[in-house]
């Protein structure tokens, strides 16, 4: 898990996930 509230940023996130395509290392 990665991305959201979690200490770990997302390279690459497909659309569709738990997150929105933003390049955001939050």
């Amino acid at each position: 898990m990665c991305g959201g509230s979690f200490p770990v940023p997302c390279p690459e996130v497909p659309v569709g996930e738990f997150l929105p395509p933003s390049p955001s290392p939050r």
